[in-house]
């Protein structure tokens, strides 16, 4: 009997044997798995940080290339603004030389407003002729006109006395008044 009990004594260790022989084989298999997801986030983050350094560094270049632009763009507005401060000082300057220039044109203007009041006379300038608006301008070449166009008819009156006469009426009298102008002197057309 010693002989059975020790088979069955061996079954419970043999079972345990198997037992523990197929957990640590399911144990080398977690392992090895454990192992494999382990070596595959630690490439993953590999991976990760391999991109993020790239991107980082394309960050960082346009930053770089960004201010760049901007320290070329504050080189080029202090450059326009330089050349519009000149520009500003330069008018300013022809301003200063125009409005010398107008008060010296107002000047000559002013005496020469006195020499035509004079011309014309008291009259005209008391009626407000002479001004500077543009009535006043077109009333003054109107009466320049009238006195060049009276020294013109003077003229021609000097010249020949049937001026005065109309065409109609020249036709019919000038034949018998040339004899009387001839004897006055008086020289015809």
């Amino acid at each position: 009997m010693k002989l059975k009990i020790i088979p069955f004594l061996f079954l419970p260790v043999l079972f345990l044997c198997l037992v523990s022989s197929l957990f640590a084989g399911d144990m080398r298999k977690l392992d090895i798995q454990a192992r494999e997801i382990k070596e595959k986030m630690i490439l993953q983050a590999a991976k990760e940080k391999r991109l993020a350094e790239r991107i980082a560094l394309e960050n960082q270049a346009k930053i770089l290339k960004d201010r760049t632009a901007l320290r070329k763009a504050v080189t080029r507005l202090k450059d326009q603004n330089r050349y519009l401060k000149q520009k500003i000082d330069n008018l300013t300057a022809r301003q200063v030389e125009l409005d010398r220039e107008e008060k010296q044109l107002s000047r000559k203007l002013n005496e020469t407003s006195g020499v035509m009041r004079e011309l014309v006379g008291p009259s005209a300038s008391a009626a407000g002729i002479l001004t500077r608006s543009w009535p006043g301008v077109m009333h003054l070449h109107l009466v320049i006109k009238n006195i060049s166009t009276r020294q013109i008819h003077r003229q021609r009156q000097k010249a020949s006395p049937a001026w005065m006469i109309s065409a109609p009426w020249q036709r019919l009298f000038l034949p018998s008044l040339r004899p009387v102008a001839k004897s006055l002197g008086i020289r015809g057309r």
